[in-house]
């Protein structure tokens, strides 16, 4: 998978982010507790769109 490739500090939570979306709808899992590590990653990614000469 490209993203992984070129964000491989990213790559366990992209992988993680891929089973989060095959499970949206599952009552078992507690979606909220992704959220903090997706904030990061959205700032993360924002930061490096920012830099784009």
């Amino acid at each position: 998978m490209w993203a992984t490739q070129e964000l491989p500090e990213w790559s366990s939570f992209i992988q993680s982010a891929l089973v989060w979306r095959a499970t949206l709808h599952d009552e078992d899992v507690d979606h909220a507790a992704t959220l903090p590590e997706t904030h990061l990653f959205a700032h993360a990614v924002l930061a490096l769109c920012e830099n784009i000469p």
